[in-house]
Parts: structure tokens; C-alpha cells; sequence
């Protein structure tokens, strides 16, 4: 079964958006692109979920600790500043990247990073 890749943004737009960006190199390794709109769809068939803060916040604790979903967490301007401290402990639940919209400090960056898994792949990069 090919590794599944889901979107799921509180904009609809903004998940085609990304769909978009990341379908061209996914199909190249053999991933599946697809947007979900329901919790149950990501905790049944998400291999990586790709969210912004406002749908990540509203995840069951169901399927972020028992489907164990490992999630790229977008941060956008159109939501208030997530807290240092806030995006420590959702590491803990299943975050394996951070995108941030603006260029974040060196230091912080390297501290993030630290805490990652190191097989995850994926870096928090700006």
C-alpha cells in the first residue's frame, strides 16, 4: 500500500494550495496526495498529515495519540502566535515538523530540531 499523504487546512483553498505544491515530488516516490475532511478519514488512512494550528488544535486526543498520526504542523499569520512553550509539548503528540511563516531565530530552530526524532525526515525549517 503507497504511503498516504493527507492535507486537512481550515481553508479548503489552502489545502488545495498545498496539495498542489507537494503532489508533483509525491508522485515521483510513489505517495498517495489527498485532502481529508473528517477526523475519521485521517486516523483510518494517513501515513502523514500535513495541518495548520486551527485544525490541528481541534484533533481528538483519539486520533492524535492512539492512531499515533504524525503531522506536519503549519503555522500561518491568520491565526494568533502559537507559544514556545505550546509547541514543545504537541511534539509530544505526534508533530514531526513545524513550517513557520516568518524566519525564526537560529537558536530556536536548533533547539526545535533537537526534540525531533531523528528518523523523521523532516526539520523545522522557515
Amino acid at each position: 500500500m503507497p504511503f498516504k499523504i493527507s492535507i486537512c487546512c481550515c481553508n479548503y483553498l489552502f489545502s488545495e494550495g498545498i496539495k498542489h505544491l507537494v503532489a508533483g515530488d509525491a508522485r515521483k516516490m510513489g505517495y498517495r496526495v489527498g485532502i481529508v475532511e473528517s477526523e475519521k478519514e485521517i486516523a483510518t488512512k494517513t501515513d502523514l498529515l500535513i495541518a495548520d494550528f486551527h485544525t490541528f488544535s481541534r484533533m481528538s486526543p483519539e486520533t492524535l495519540f492512539h492512531h499515533k498520526v504524525k503531522t506536519l504542523l503549519l503555522l500561518t499569520d491568520c491565526l494568533p502566535k502559537v507559544e514556545d512553550q505550546r509547541l514543545l509539548e504537541y511534539i509530544s503528540k505526534g508533530i514531526i515538523g513545524i513550517l513557520f511563516p516568518e524566519p525564526i531565530q537560529h537558536s530556536s530552530r536548533r533547539r526545535y530540531n533537537a526534540l525531533l526524532p531523528a528518523n523523521c525526515g523532516l526539520p523545522i525549517r522557515n
